[in-house]
């Protein structure tokens, strides 16, 4: 078990993976799809359905070869039949050269999954078997070819890149709005259509026209009555938002599923924000845009990568029914990772909840994974995103997917309560995170669902109370001490003019804190309640004392520090054994709480120095 208190479950196929997909009803089953093409000897194109053993070792359930004289699968999406037997899977295959050069393309197909569970049925290898031995599986699977359509326009490398359904509802058990766009087309477009149990006869809403040379990196799909939001509040429950990126714009359009058009509409796009209004003016190179994802109808989180493979980061934008949108938080991801390959969301609102925090998956391309918590509207976290934890070296080589499940309720006796992290590589390798769940006290005091960090407790007063006692046996040892005549006793005088008193500050530094308040006080006051609307709290050393001030914003405290979360590993690993020596944190506390907090940085030679 990691340091997140995460598990990790492993296998290896024979193929290369390209997509992954969790059952929207069942987070112990999942589907992958790759292959090596067409007419590569030996490699073949499949897909494969995983599951769970009881001790949670991840296994095949059940495969079908596919057509080496066609492509392999490029895109892949679950979508749930109410029968919870069986399901029906839609893949991205493009058609042989052959038919592709007769104009025909038959590139969206679909597959029937038949579940059985069975009693000593087949056994399976499984890499993560500590004993390197064979499990049972208690489910089979049976996948078949189902259906097969056309829906792009014939183009010589024209493959589908993009497959994305729309979030399952209560109204949508039988069919969801999806989205498909093209690779390598000559014209970018987005087909909108109607998916149901049965693909080939499916109505297409409308297609976007993305124009020469330009394709949709990747698309995401909302009701616009999921959630109260201004551009929703007005719209029936029939009406989607699409969002999509290139890789400089993002832009959005609607679409109304109860009206099938007769002919399909060209639907009208709006693009929101432009690679070209962030960075420097003067620098001709651009950021672009990689993935994206709806967190309510009127709201997107966004990926982009920076120039010259400079790092990463999301984008929280809010937009309205006109004008552009603009960003409400903004997140540099982790120092190693140069670019980013891929963004999921999952949400924290179960049991009908109004939690409105997201637990957020990004892959990079050094085959690291990094997990945070977003909360947009900073009513639990300060800084609105919260680091918890990041994996590395999860493949031998580049990841290609990954897929988050959707969180399940608490309500199945003797299951953990996990949140399931799948990803796939090209090396073969399907890895799965399960990252443990709970209710969870925030920094604040307030109770929400989340990511539950491997010895966290419920709040925070046992560890305060922790650091008291602390304090109160280092006096009684020094007093048995010195009654024993180890030491120099000294009278109680002394040993008040003893403690460390912070020298008077330069009258030039920005606003001091108004009384003598413990730093530790005033990293709970900067977590607290009042989230955006406290002043930015900044900690420094000066004269070997750990000190603590508000400034006036966040201006005014990023000429002094920086953010926790953006501080160098030395940085962070020096102020974390600093202020534990000075009592004002301990690690049961976990990071969360200086989330948000800006601190001086001391840079790697100083740290050197500091642990040396």
């Amino acid at each position: 078990m990691m340091a997140s208190g995460a598990r990790t479950a492993k296998v290896t196929l024979s193929y290369p993976l390209y997509a992954v997909d969790f059952d929207p009803d069942n987070d112990r089953r999942l589907i992958v799809g790759g292959g090596g093409g067409e007419g590569r000897s030996g490699v073949g194109n499949k897909i494969t359905a995983l599951g769970f053993d009881a001790n949670d070792r991840l296994f095949p359930i059940g495969e079908i070869e596919l057509s080496r004289d066609e492509d392999s699968v490029t895109s892949l999406a679950y979508l749930r039949r109410t029968d919870p037997s069986s399901g029906v899977v839609l893949a991205g295959i493009n058609s042989s050269s052959a038919a592709q050069k007769a104009g025909q393309n038959e590139h969206f197909r679909a597959f029937m999954i038949e579940y059985e569970s069975k009693a000593g049925s087949p056994e399976e290898k499984s890499d993560d078997a500590p004993d390197g031995g064979e499990r049972k599986a208690a489910t089979e699977a049976r996948i078949e070819s189902y259906s097969r359509r056309s829906l792009f326009q014939p183009g010589k490398e024209t493959y589908q890149r993009v497959l994305r359904l729309s979030p399952i509802t209560e109204n949508s058990a039988a069919s969801r709005v999806a989205a498909v766009a093209t690779g390598l087309a000559p014209e970018g477009e987005i087909v909108v259509l109607l998916a149901s149990s049965a693909p080939t006869v499916d109505p297409i809403l409308g297609r976007m026209a993305l124009g020469k040379d330009r394709e949709a990196a990747d698309v995401d799909i909302i009701s616009s009555s999921s959630s109260s939001s201004s551009s929703s509040s007005s719209s029936s429950s029939g009406e989607y938002n699409i969002a999509f990126c290139t890789d400089d714009e993002v832009s959005i359009c609607r679409v109304n599923a109860e009206r099938v058009p007769e002919k399909p509409d060209l639907l009208e796009t709006r693009a929101i924000y432009s690679a070209s209004d962030l960075g420097d003016p003067s620098i001709k190179s651009r950021p672009k845009f990689r993935a994206l994802r709806f967190l309510t109808p009127g709201l997107l989180l966004v990926l982009l990568n920076l120039p010259a493979r400079s790092g990463a980061e999301l984008l929280v934008v809010r937009y309205g029914e006109s004008g552009p949108g603009e960003i409400k938080l903004r997140r540099r991801l982790h120092r190693t990772m140069k670019a980013a390959v891929g963004l999921e969301v999952s949400s924290f609102a179960v049991h009908g909840g109004q939690n409105d925090c997201f637990a957020v998956a990004v892959a990079g391309q050094d085959t690291s994974i990094e997990v945070l918590t977003l909360d947009p509207a900073r009513k639990y976290y300060r800084s609105g995103f919260l680091h918890h934890v990041t994996f590395r070296d999860v493949h031998p080589v580049q990841m290609t997917k990954i897929a988050l499940a959707k969180v399940p309720p608490q309500t199945r006796v003797g299951v953990p309560w996990v949140l399931r992290l799948a990803s796939v590589s090209m090396g073969n390798t399907v890895v799965v995170h399960s990252l443990p769940l709970a209710a969870v006290t925030t920094p604040s005091g307030t109770r929400c669902y989340g990511l539950r960090r491997k010895g966290q407790r419920a709040g925070w007063i046992i560890p305060f109370l922790t650091v008291i006692l602390a304090v109160f046996l280092g006096l009684a040892l020094r007093s048995s001490l010195f009654s024993t005549g180890v030491g120099h006793p000294s009278p109680i005088t002394d040993v008040q003019s003893s403690v460390p008193v912070s020298p008077t500050p330069p009258q030039s530094h920005p606003q001091e804190s108004e009384s003598p308040r413990g730093v530790k006080q005033m990293i709970q006051e900067a977590q607290g309640v009042a989230g955006s609307a406290a002043k930015p709290l900044v900690i420094q050393e000066r004269s070997g004392q750990v000190e603590a001030d508000f400034h006036d914003d966040v201006e005014a405290a990023s000429q002094t520090g920086r953010e926790f979360s953006g501080l160098h590993r030395w940085d962070k690993e020096r102020w974390k054994r600093r202020l534990f020596d000075a009592g004002e944190w301990i690690p049961e506390q976990g990071e969360e709480i200086l989330e948000g907090i800006f601190f001086a940085e001391f840079g790697e030679q100083a740290f050197q120095t500091f642990v040396g």
